[in-house]
């Protein structure tokens, strides 16, 4: 599956997070833990829980025909790392 994102948005998320966007190319989208996250303007959005050199990140993200379209990517809290490493 395709990785696509806003090079804007992800200016705005280097600065906010201090991660690229582009860093979700890297993940493996089969054993990540996703979940619904919540709605926007009718688009249904998702949280990934994934681990990266043993990192763990959320990523929020979108499917837009072929592709995850990625919208937030930053490090884990420490709730959110908990209930990845169950």
């Amino acid at each position: 599956m395709r990785i696509g994102f806003n090079p804007a948005k992800n200016s705005s998320n280097l600065i906010k997070h201090d991660v690229s966007l582009a860093l979700a190319e890297q993940f493996d989208w089969l054993t990540g833990l996703v979940q619904p996250a919540r709605t926007v303007g009718g688009e249904s959005r998702w949280k990934m829980l994934a681990a990266l050199e043993s990192i763990v990140y959320a990523v929020i993200f979108t499917r837009r025909t072929d592709m995850f379209w990625i919208i937030s990517l930053r490090h884990a809290s420490h709730k959110e790392r908990r209930e990845y490493e169950r």
